[in-house]
This record gives structure tokens, C-alpha cells and sequence, in this order.
């Protein structure tokens, strides 16, 4: 039993697993599928007295991502080594080291204020890489951890970022702009953003945007919200869908931001950061003047407010974020800037306000509310 045991291995088992390339295989459960399919047809070459190494019977569905390497039936087997040559070819040559077995390490230079490859501010990313398998060092497993993959690349970064600047370097790419262009095959791009803690709402966000199949077409927010419960009690309609946009740089777009989209509309352009990076959210401040007063209240920085405290001066914004409104900012004393809050939309020419009376109405008492209707003559008929 012994010697027919030997046999089988290393006289029609090993020859097969020398024609065959693992590589593409993409876990361990896959190569003992592939192996398991050889064992059979090992087992069948021998009690058949047959030639050892012959894959004539080894069919390429079966193989999990497998590679036939040589065949002995040549040429009933070339059209399929030339269809799996042509799956795996990539719209655009890789560098050189993403072609490399042995691990090594490399460094990006990007901007780190656009995180384009073009016109670098000297910030260098340290990258370890393994073939196809590009991580950013260091790396924390306390962090958010993104895992992407596309093709047989991936990338693994605590910067949803950095997977982006990787991708440039690999696609010989300048910009983001240029790489969103590229064609993109979504059904092999997949994005997971984990995390040992409850993850915050930008990442359940982009987890589940960056996953999907069809880009650039309106989305309900209903659907949205079914797909995805974020922890803002205003889910999808709130703050933080929309940092997605004005924070992270991802084209996700409000009727605000986009005026072909109806209320209760969310258009996600593509799954690149194309817009503006904006992590901090610096407000840019549009009007000048050499004198500074508030926008809202005319008081100058350092007199009283009307509460008898001194005015120190923050930006204020004209159409604030919470309700989609863009950067543009002005001078706007403290206490006023956190008053209105969304309450007040105000035009920067004229300087006159438009009122959100949900807003308003939302963090009024329940009482007051009510009386308010009753004085305006509202019955409960005009509220079904």
C-alpha cells in the first residue's frame, strides 16, 4: 500500500502540480479544490497505465483562478490558454515591482494636500510590496484597516486615501482625475473598510458606494437608507453622508450640489476622490474688508455681545454644511455662528436671510410649537 501510495505522489501527482500555476488562486480553499481535482485525475492516469503529468482532462473552470502551464495535447488546448491570457489582461502595464515575487519595499511621492502623484510636496508613502500585494507601512490593526482589491491587486492601507496613490503608481498615473478615467471592470473592484470598534458613518458609507456596480445614476435616499442604517438619527439625509463629499473628496452629490437631482436624491459619480479634498473643512472666507465686523450681528471683534461678552470671531458659513451648502464663508462672531447653526441660509450679496423653518420648528418646545399653530389658526384637520 505503502509503495502504491509513493507512486501516486510522486510519480502522477507532483508532475501534474508542476504544469499548474497556483498564483491566481485567491485563497487556501481554492488550491485544495485545484489539488483535489489533480488527485482524481492522478488516480485515473495510473489505473489507467496512462503517461504521468498529462492535464488533457484538467478543465480550465474547474481550476479556482488556477493556470495550466504546459499541456500535452497542444492543440486542442491553445484557445483556452489564450482566452485565460486575455481575462487577465490589465487596461494599463503595471510597474515593473508590482510583477515581483520577493517582498520589498518602495516609496510614493504625492501631494499631500491633492493626493495626486503630480506636483509633489516631497510627502513620501512607504509601500511593502509582495507581487501583486501592495501594504502601507506602518500599518495599525487599531486603525481602520481598507482592504481593495481589483483584478489580482491588493492594497491594504489605514488611509482610505493612500489606496488611490497606489493605484496611481501602479497604472502609471498622474491624477485621480486621470485614473477615474481609466476603464474599470466593477465587478472585480471591491472595497471593505473594517474595523475592531463600531465603524463611523463615512466608512458605512463609502462601504457601501465603492462596492457598487453602476456609478452616476440618482439613488433614493429610501433605498439607501434600507441598505444601510448610519448613526445619525437623519441617516442618510444628515451631516454625514455629505462629508463624504466635502471631507473625503468623493463625488456624492445632493440636489445642492447638483441641480438635475430631485429632493431625496443622491448621485454617486464614481468611486475615485475626484473632488476636493477637504479633511478639515477649512471654510474659505469670500469677503474682505479691512475692517472686521460680523456678517450677522455688525459687531466688531473684541466689542460685547449682547449678552455682555467680548465677540471672538469664527467663519461662518453662507449656506451651512449640514444643509449641503458649499465652502464659501464669511466673518461671523461666535455666538451668532452657533445660534443660527442651520436655521438661516444668507445671501452674500444682499446679506438677507432665508429662513429653514424645519429647522426652527425642530428645536422649538413642543408647546410653543403647538400654541404658534393655534394663534396662526392651523386645527388638527390641516395637520392630517
Amino acid at each position: 500500500m505503502t509503495t502504491n501510495n509513493n507512486t501516486l505522489v510522486h510519480k502522477y501527482i507532483v508532475p501534474l502540480i508542476e504544469n499548474i500555476d497556483f498564483d491566481g488562486c485567491e485563497n487556501n480553499s481554492n488550491i485544495k479544490a485545484v489539488i483535489s481535482k489533480l488527485m482524481t485525475i492522478a488516480k485515473n492516469t495510473m489505473k489507467n497505465q496512462e503517461e504521468p503529468g498529462n492535464t488533457t482532462d484538467v478543465k480550465i473552470d474547474e481550476l479556482k483562478g488556477a493556470v495550466i502551464l504546459d499541456k500535452k495535447d497542444s492543440k486542442t488546448d491553445e484557445p483556452d490558454k489564450i482566452d485565460k491570457t486575455d481575462k487577465t489582461k490589465k487596461e494599463v502595464k503595471p510597474n515593473k515591482e508590482s510583477d515581483q515575487s520577493d517582498e520589498n519595499e518602495i516609496e510614493i511621492k504625492y501631494n499631500s494636500e491633492t493626493y495626486n502623484l503630480e506636483n509633489s510636496n516631497d510627502t513620501k508613502l512607504f509601500v511593502k510590496v509582495a507581487h501583486h500585494d501592495y501594504q502601507t507601512e506602518p500599518l495599525s490593526e487599531k486603525k481602520l484597516i481598507i482592504n481593495f482589491t481589483y483584478d489580482n491587486i491588493r492594497i491594504k492601507s489605514n488611509n482610505i486615501h493612500h489606496i488611490y496613490v497606489i493605484l496611481q503608481h501602479i497604472y502609471n498615473k498622474k491624477t485621480l482625475i486621470q485614473l477615474s478615467k481609466d476603464e474599470w471592470d466593477y465587478s472585480k473592484w471591491k472595497v471593505q473598510i473594517t474595523s475592531d470598534k463600531n465603524l463611523p458613518s463615512w466608512a458605512k458609507i463609502l462601504n457601501c458606494l465603492l462596492n457598487r456596480n453602476e456609478f452616476n445614476t440618482p439613488i433614493e435616499i429610501k433605498k439607501l437608507e434600507e441598505e444601510i442604517k448610519l448613526n445619525d438619527k437623519r441617516g442618510w439625509g444628515g451631516e454625514r453622508s455629505r462629508e463624504v463629499y466635502y471631507k473625503l473628496g468623493f463625488p456624492l452629490y445632493t440636489s445642492k450640489t447638483n441641480k438635475n437631482l430631485k429632493n431625496g436624491e443622491r448621485l454617486f459619480e464614481c468611486p475615485f476622490p475626484i473632488c476636493k479634498i477637504n479633511p478639515k473643512r477649512k471654510a474659505i472666507i469670500s469677503v474682505s474688508s479691512t475692517e472686521i465686523r460680523c456678517f450677522t450681528c455688525n459687531r466688531r471683534e473684541g466689542d460685547q455681545n449682547i449678552f455682555g461678552n467680548i465677540c471672538h470671531f469664527e467663519k461662518g458659513h453662507f449656506e451651512p454644511h449640514i444643509n449641503g451648502g458649499v465652502d464659501t464663508a464669511t466673518h461671523q462672531c461666535k455666538w451668532c455662528n452657533t445660534f443660527y447653526k442651520d436655521k438661516i441660509i444668507w445671501n452674500p450679496d444682499t446679506g438677507k436671510p432665508k429662513f429653514n423653518s424645519y429647522a426652527i420648528l425642530r428645536d422649538a418646545p413642543k408647546n410653543e410649537i403647538i400654541d404658534n399653530l393655534k394663534i396662526l389658526g392651523f386645527t388638527s384637520k390641516d395637520l392630517e
